[in-house]
């Protein structure tokens, strides 16, 4: 029985040395130890797990770095033979074909053109570099509207050349694929009306001040079909997309705005190429006769700019009013802040004034009413 107990001791013993951690040691029993030995006998699972995820991470900045700037490349080289043979400039620079604003916004620029002053194109991708922003823009997307859907877009801006002489409206074309969410983020289609017709592929509508705009979609109705998976609006408007704060905004500063997820198929983007050619003809349509339009329908469309102007007049207004209030409950409270440090003599002077101030008041009110 004895024997027992002490062959039971010695094993718990052995064990408890087997499972001893590295902290466990004296710093006089890990001197003793060799080098391999402290190494292997340490649990290196922490370090592991930051080394993996630190590597894993730089791995992922940079893979989806380079593939938003392969979206780039791809998209522009595919169209630089349009636009070259359209523009006298094509790139930021002369050797330089866009400029990188960060990892997910990039932009390009042409210039040299009859009735065209300057064609902007701006990229708006996918937070690829940064997984955890990734995810959460993805995640919150489907449960707050202010988030938008992360996406991968392409914005070409057409500002008409000042020979141009383009009216003041706005018309458009929209996918239905995400009809609301282009009205609710861009102001000058706000100001629309949507219509469907049987002129245009059941995918798109159109969204304009007046049905005699839709002539525009003339030279355009060929290349939509082929679009349709990346089209998300092509718009002529004057109007700006956020929505305006002061009367500046409001200034008329007619454009051509083609929006566009951004094509990765070959067929999709020689789609893209078409459509880019057809929107380039319609700011030569606008600078035509054809592109002009009757005065009486002009002049329905400044009652909406009036309108307005009027909403952000009484905003202000509004803003002014309550400015006001704040000063005169501020001017009371140290008016009556004042008062308290007054001796009750001087205390009973200042209310006698004030009555007879309210007295003279209302005799001049009584007076009035009078006459």
């Amino acid at each position: 029985m004895l024997s027992q107990l002490l062959a039971a001791s010695l094993f718990a013993a052995v064990s408890a040395e087997e499972v001893k951690h590295y902290s466990n040691y004296t710093l006089e029993e890990l001197q003793a130890f060799s080098f391999l030995e402290r190494v292997t006998l340490y649990d290196w699972r922490i370090e592991s797990f930051t080394v993996t995820f630190t590597v894993v991470f730089v791995g992922l900045f940079f893979f989806g770095n380079r593939y938003n700037q392969s979206l780039v490349t791809t998209w522009l080289e595919k169209h630089r033979a349009l636009l070259q043979a359209q523009f006298f400039q094509v790139g930021v620079h002369r050797d330089e074909l866009y400029v990188r604003d960060d990892a997910e916004n990039y932009s390009s620029y042409a210039t040299g053109r009859a009735n065209i002053a300057a064609l902007n194109i701006q990229f708006r991708l996918k937070p690829r570099h940064n997984v955890f922003i990734f995810v959460i823009e993805t995640i919150m997307s489907y449960f707050v509207d202010a988030v938008p859907t992360p996406l991968d877009r392409v914005e070409i801006k057409i500002t008409p050349g000042p020979d141009a002489n383009v009216d003041a409206f706005i018309w458009a074309l929209v996918s239905k694929n995400g009809m609301n969410d282009h009205r609710a983020h861009n102001y000058f289609l706000s100001l629309t009306r949507t219509t469907e017709s049987t002129d245009l592929p059941q995918e798109y509508v159109y969204m304009s001040e007046s049905p005699e705009f839709n002539t525009l979609a003339a030279g355009l109705k060929k290349v939509l079909p082929g679009a349709s998976r990346f089209f998300r609006f092509l718009a002529v408007t004057d109007q700006a997309q956020e929505r305006p704060q002061a009367l500046v905004d409001l200034v008329s500063q007619p454009k051509i705005v083609l929006s566009m997820t951004v094509p990765t198929s070959q067929k999709d983007l020689d789609a893209s190429v078409e459509l880019l050619g057809a929107t380039l003809s319609l700011a030569d349509t606008l600078a035509s006769k054809e592109g002009k339009f009757r005065a009486d329908v002009l002049k329905k469309i400044l009652k909406t700019r009036d309108n307005e102007v009027a909403k952000i007049l009484k905003i202000q207004e509004d803003i002014k009013n309550e400015e006001l209030t704040d000063k005169r409950i501020r001017e009371k409270r140290e008016a009556r802040d004042k008062l308290k440090q007054l001796s009750p003599e001087e205390q009973a002077k200042h209310e006698e004034k004030e009555r007879k101030k309210e007295e003279k008041k209302m005799k001049k009110k009584q007076k009035k009413q009078r006459v």
